[in-house]
């Protein structure tokens, strides 16, 4: 069976430990637990987690957190080589709040979670520093994939250690604004928007590494502003953090499903706003740190020629490396497949220049929209392929019909001409099955775009 990451969950309660893992196992990941002593141990060999989780919560205000601070440093040295992320949740004490603080700036955790505790931001934080750590391994098999063809790979980057350089737009009330002033004036230029219209104009004028918004009232407007935002491909990656009244939220879960990145509840304080803001900025950087290594990794050898993207070719010998890992591992791995289905209306109409055009279009698009450890190939004609590691198929789909659905709502431009053109993008995904071969499983996502959009038998020709 395959699961979405393998969590280890350490606390010296039991109690504490096993009711997280049974969240956490509730929600498609696998959990192990062990007490501060013994966790280290669990962190050998094939069952070796994605992640760790330390949960302070049961501990009382004066428990000492040492043990646990020490237990962190043990992991980052013993897996320096291979990076296990590390996050703290809890902390009872203004003087654990300060440790933790402290512990995080130096690098020897990778996140915390102090207060408010809720569920969906923990699941948040995990998911976004697996991908992280995904994007590290995705890049090392990639470069040892780009090395089959002759090629030297750029070097390696790390995540940034300070922030002193961010712009922010905070969009909404003034209530907060003392507040987010103290947190991140000395780290960040702040520009403020009182409107949402306001808020999109800036954003499509000038880059900005976040987006806070303080909400008051009705979140509605705001999420509204966020559908926007994501719909928009130059801003589809952008972090947006809101500060909200959690008894006024009215739905926290379809902010998150909308794209909103974290919820933190007001009253907010200056230390937490200031590390949860520069901790996003932070992993921002380095994903697109990352993105530009993929891209000078990439060579006219491996490249299709017409859109940039990867190659055929280089997609289905980096399969091949992908789907080992994921025998070996248990990992999911997914493929999806893209078709623009009405490519042949547009060849009719404006001629096949203008169709390679908005084929090469198309690819750009693609290319911004995916994850840093996503995949990209263009497969034949006017179809792709994403290559999604250490994703379920489920999940997989979300990310693809966004993709379809900024791609559908984008009306491109061609020179010379004289009328907007409107893509219509079918999508369809396919995840691993322990045996598959790159091509069977390029092959069933296939078949399934092709049912989708013709049910009718189709004899699969003309690759």
């Amino acid at each position: 069976m395959h699961v979405q990451a393998r969590i280890l969950v350490v606390a010296n309660q039991e109690t504490t430990r096993h009711s997280l893992a049974r969240k956490l196992e509730k929600n498609g990941y696998e959990a192990d637990s062990a007490d501060v002593l013994v966790a280290a141990t669990m962190c050998d060999g094939n069952k070796r987690p994605d992640l760790v989780l330390i949960d302070l919560q049961g501990e009382d205000r004066n428990c000492d957190i040492t043990p646990h601070l020490k237990l962190a440093d043990r992991l980052k040295s013993e897996f320096s080589g291979s990076p296990l992320p590390l996050i703290v949740i809890g902390g009872s004490s203004p003087q654990m709040a300060m440790q933790i603080h402290g512990a995080r700036d130096k690098g020897r955790i990778d996140d915390a979670i102090l207060k408010p505790i809720d569920d969906l931001q923990i699941f948040g934080r995990i998911n976004s520093l697996v991908r992280l750590n995904t994007m590290r391994e995705e890049l090392v098999r990639r470069l040892d994939t780009t090395s089959k063809y002759g090629l030297e790979a750029p070097e390696f980057t790390h995540p940034p250690k300070h922030i002193e350089d961010a712009t922010i737009l905070v969009l909404g009330a003034n209530s907060s604004f003392q507040i987010i002033e103290n947190a991140l004036a000395k780290h960040a230029t702040l520009v403020g928007a009182l409107t949402t219209g306001t808020a999109l104009e800036y954003m499509l004028r000038r880059d900005f590494d976040a987006v806070l918004i303080d909400v008051e009232g009705s979140e509605h407007p705001y999420l509204e502003f966020c559908q926007d935002t994501r719909r928009n491909s130059q801003l589809y990656n952008t972090p947006i953090v809101m500060i909200a009244d959690p008894n006024t939220m009215s739905n926290p879960s379809r902010a998150f499903d909308i794209g909103v990145t974290d919820i933190l509840a007001k009253p907010i304080e200056a230390g937490e706003l200031q590390a949860r803001m520069l901790t996003l900025i932070r992993e921002l950087r380095f994903r697109d740190a990352l993105r530009n290594i993929y891209s000078k990794a990439r060579h006219l050898a491996t490249s299709d020629g017409l859109t940039g993207l990867y190659s055929r070719g280089f997609l289905l010998e980096h399969m091949a490396s992908q789907i080992d890992n994921a025998e070996k591992t248990g990992k999911p791995l997914t493929i999806a497949f893209f078709n623009i289905t009405n490519i042949n209306q547009i060849n009719a109409r404006h001629g096949y220049a203008v169709g390679d055009r908005i084929i090469r279009q198309v690819g750009d698009v693609m290319g911004m929209l995916v994850r840093g450890e996503d995949l990209t190939a263009r497969y034949s004609g006017a179809r792709f392929c994403v290559l999604l590691p250490d994703t379920l198929p489920d999940a997989a789909s979300i990310a693809v019909k966004r993709i379809a659905g900024v791609v559908n709502f984008t009306e491109f431009s061609v020179q010379d001409v004289h009328e907007p053109i409107r893509i219509e993008l079918g999508h369809a995904v396919a995840g691993f099955r322990s045996g598959d071969r790159a091509e069977e499983l390029v092959s069933r996502a296939r078949k399934r775009i092709f049912e989708i959009v013709n049910p009718t038998p189709l004899a699969m020709t003309g690759v």
